[in-house]
């Protein structure tokens, strides 16, 4: 199997990122107008409340199942491939060639660069993208931590 190249993996992130930044944003659009209606009817003032505060924790819990959904969920149906993936020809796959499976692209994306990322302050995108640049084998720590790689699908 051939490596995927740095750009077209970048390439693939970046399309995905849009897409998951339009769902994102249309979600906030909707639930900020509705609390703005909310409140222009009940005639108060636009403040944080202790149930706005609330409001926006259900809205991230519902983005971070999208997230779940969009980078793990649809590859494991997808053999590997988001949206983004499958328009640039690459997929993840397992060291082996193998499909992935749920619990690899969890580790992978959940933990390897949601969670990492959360804790490093988006550090591991950074050296996601310098080790795939560098490394001879061209894995990111998130392929790394979860014994993945990310090919090029050669056309048969």
């Amino acid at each position: 199997m051939v490596k995927a190249p740095l750009l077209r993996r970048l390439l693939a992130w970046v399309v995905d990122a849009v897409i998951m930044a339009i769902i994102i944003t249309i979600i906030l659009l909707c639930t900020s107008l509705g609390a703005i209606l909310n409140l222009v009817k009940e005639g108060t003032s636009l403040t944080l409340t202790l149930y706005s505060l609330i409001e926006l924790v259900q809205v991230g819990l519902v983005i971070e199942i999208l997230f779940i959904l969009y980078y793990i969920s649809i590859p494991v149906r997808n053999h590997g491939q988001t949206f983004g993936k499958k328009m640039l020809k690459i997929r993840i796959v397992n060291d082996n060639g193998e499909d992935v499976n749920f619990s690899t692209l969890f580790m992978r994306q959940a933990i390897a660069e949601q969670l990492l990322g959360a804790l490093t302050f988006g550090m591991t995108y950074i050296v996601n993208a310098l080790l795939a640049l560098f490394r001879k084998d061209k894995k990111s720590v998130s392929d790394v931590f979860a014994n993945t790689k990310v090919v090029f699908i050669e056309e048969e």
